[in-house]
């Protein structure tokens, strides 16, 4: 629920996002969203684009470093976007934002940074998940784009 939640507040502030939407099949619940990639344009996480500079606490990272590699990248937009996901995160209270729910895109032909990946995966509330736990009711994440003999994943940030 929190991913749908998270999509709202994204579209109310203009951040750009990837929108997911609940779906019920089969009595199971799903977070539903379109893939963020493809043929063309592939996803590469904050952890590979950071790797050789130090975490701290190894989950943690340094925010003017990260903008420093982004410049040195030419990757477009990076502080201002990198900006918005924070704020996205203070208002809902996000505390599960790490090195990889933020990616960057790049044109998978010739290797040109595109900007920031949409918001994605927008952490989880334990509380939430005792309670949907609670009442037996499991949640799945799958791709838009799976109509047919979909791959269902478990999906413990939904909500």
């Amino acid at each position: 629920m929190n991913e749908i939640l998270a999509s709202e507040i994204c579209r109310r502030l203009g951040i750009s996002f990837v929108p997911y939407e609940l779906d019920i099949r089969d009595e199971n619940y799903f977070c539903i969203c379109p893939d963020i990639s493809d043929e063309h344009k592939e996803m590469v996480a904050m952890a590979s684009v950071y790797q050789d500079i130090a975490f701290n606490d190894g989950y943690k990272y340094d925010f003017k470093k990260l903008i420093e590699r982004c410049e040195n990248l030419k990757i477009p937009g990076a502080e201002e976007e990198l900006l918005k996901i924070i704020l996205l995160d203070f208002i809902i209270a996000n505390e599960d934002r790490h090195s990889f729910n933020i990616s960057f895109l790049r044109n998978s032909d010739n290797l040109q940074w595109i900007g920031v990946a949409p918001v994605y995966n927008s952490g989880k509330e334990s509380s939430r998940q005792k309670i949907f736990s609670k009442k037996n009711i499991k949640m799945l994440m799958v791709s838009k784009n799976c109509q047919k003999n979909p791959v269902w994943k478990p999906c413990t940030t939904c909500f």
